[in-house]
């Protein structure tokens, strides 16, 4: 009978031929040369043992799991072990063995497998996942995508063939059902640089873990253009901001001041309500759950490099006066009277009160919407009141009905 007959003979026949002429070997000292006697051709010396599939590769923790186990060079194995815990085994064939789980604690362990030639090196093709019951999350392939979404990810588990929902943080998505261990999903736009994708089924919700985690990949956000550019200081008005990267928007600033409200119309657009401030030249900034928007626009023009340009400037126009009180006062002054209206400065100095071009004392303003001021001495009659603020932009009210102090 040929070498290559005993060998089609079946995994022991070739086990017993090898330990047949290592025996020999040790009386005879020259195995290739008996080899080439007998007119067999060489026999290779197997390596060390290779995990490569694990299937399946979960089980409960109190084990009993019966996985079958891909690789190579499994003839001679003498022990599997499930982390540090020994596990009964039985060898189909030199790339395929069948190991039953032992018991286990929650988590994830490497099979190794030992022959007299060594024992498996660990890789992540080994691993066997001890999971409770309900469904569990253990990996994401991939892990991470565009903030645009549409990314088709394969979730990785455990008791996820009767899954009932599927979510992204908090927004629920589609999926196929490809088996207890496996779903596919398509990820939503993001709203946040990280999610855990969870997984609901009649037993519970999948728990929060490090495998779960979804990375959204998104540069910083840039805004293109403000429309309008201006508005009064009272503010209120509608201001479009065109831009891109207006993923996960939790804030639009007008300077430092929070925008009124704001409504995310896409990607690519923002409507905010402008919030009243203080007569002056801001800039609009757009905070995102991925970084605030940058001060300048680029655009990349072929080999030349990137052109920047600022374009989120806004203007906030003249300040008003809207009443006086009180609106009355004797001639020598001395009358504290309080300011209503918009735009007023809160820095020292920032915000001047003149009537009739006489400069009132003690200006002191609590809001952009309130000042009191000291009246000057001034002959009998009605006196223009008018307000001046000292910004970056240097502006004054005009003249109104409202804005009228009289003196007696």
């Amino acid at each position: 009978m040929s070498f290559r007959t005993l060998l089609r003979a079946g995994a022991a026949t070739a086990a017993a031929l090898f330990m047949v002429l290592t025996s020999i070997s040790s009386a005879v000292g020259d195995v290739p040369a008996l080899e080439a006697k007998l007119g067999l051709p060489a026999l290779e010396v197997p390596g060390a043992p290779n995990v490569t599939k694990v299937e399946p590769a979960t089980g409960p923790l109190a084990g009993g799991t019966t996985v079958t186990l891909t690789g190579s060079n499994f003839l001679g194995a003498s022990q599997v072990d499930f982390g540090a815990t020994p596990a009964s085994f039985s060898v189909i064939s030199a790339n395929k063995m069948e190991a039953v789980a032992p018991a286990g604690a929650e988590g994830t362990v490497d099979i190794t497998v030992s022959t007299p030639e060594g024992t498996s090196a660990v890789t992540s093709a080994d691993r066997f996942s001890y999971v409770p019951p309900g469904p569990s999350v253990l990996e994401l392939q991939p892990s991470k995508g565009p903030v645009a979404g549409g990314q088709e990810v394969r979730i990785h588990g455990a008791h996820l063939d009767t899954a009932t929902e599927v979510h992204f943080g908090a927004v629920s998505v589609p999926f196929v059902i490809v088996s207890s261990e496996t779903l596919h999903a398509t990820a939503p736009q993001g709203e946040a640089p990280t999610v855990d994708v969870r997984v609901t089924t009649p037993e519970g919700i999948s728990a929060v873990s490090p495998g779960d985690a979804y990375s959204y990949v998104s540069k910083y956000p840039e805004i293109s253009g403000v429309t309008p550019n201006k508005g009064p200081a009272a503010g209120g008005n509608a201001v479009t901001i065109s831009g891109s990267e207006f993923y996960g928007v939790t804030d639009v600033k007008f300077g430092a001041r929070s925008a009124s409200g704001f409504t995310v119309n896409s990607p690519l657009s923002i409507t905010a309500v402008a919030p009243p401030a203080t007569v002056e030249k801001t800039t609009i900034e757009v905070e995102t759950t991925f970084g605030p928007s940058a001060l300048e626009w680029c655009v990349r023009r072929g080999n030349k490099g990137p052109s920047c340009s600022i374009r989120d400037y806004y203007k906030y126009l003249e300040p008003t006066v809207t009443g006086v009180t009180p609106n009355f006062g004797p001639a020598s002054g001395g009358t504290t009277m309080t300011l209503t209206g918009s735009g007023f400065g809160l820095a020292a100095g920032e915000t001047q009160v003149t009537i009739d071009r006489l400069p009132a004392t003690s200006v002191n303003c609590s809001s952009t919407t309130t000042c009191t001021a000291v009246t000057p001495a001034h002959k009998a009659g009605p006196a223009k009141v008018l307000v001046n603020i000292n910004s970056n932009e240097p502006k004054h009210s005009k003249a109104s009905p409202a804005a009228v102090f009289h003196y007696e």
